[in-house]
């Protein structure tokens, strides 16, 4: 896949994700970030989430297209996980996602995780 087709992707995650929920569950949570020039760290505004869950995105596209030949790879910080996952078939996948909780084992437990997924 090239480039485009993982930005096409994207476009369609930044226009359908619930940022909104996002932001009400940091507040909820008082779930709060650094904030560049300033002594005291803050729970971020919607503008500055969305910019995040952007810049994860363009992280795990970077890093895709300069080592394409792993099945999944991804990017992840303050909550988000941006993650691109290759099918048997080929297809590339960009996924987000917003994680509270996550536990991988025997038994998957995402309860608590806010995905939006692009792809098959």
């Amino acid at each position: 896949m090239d480039k485009r087709g993982l930005l096409v992707q994207k476009k369609e995650i930044m226009e359908n994700f619930d940022f909104d929920r996002v932001h009400e569950v940091m507040k909820l949570l008082n779930w709060e970030w650094g904030v560049i020039g300033c002594a005291t760290d803050a729970v971020p505004n919607r503008e500055r989430i969305c910019t995040s869950a952007s810049d994860r995105i363009d992280n795990v596209i970077k890093s895709f297209m300069e080592d394409p030949w792993h099945e999944s790879t991804y990017v992840s910080s303050g909550g988000f996980k941006a993650r691109i996952v290759t099918s048997r078939s080929g297809i590339h996948s960009l996924e987000l996602s917003f994680e509270i909780v996550d536990f991988k084992g025997l038994d998957n437990l995402d309860l608590y995780t806010m995905e939006a997924i692009y792809g098959d």
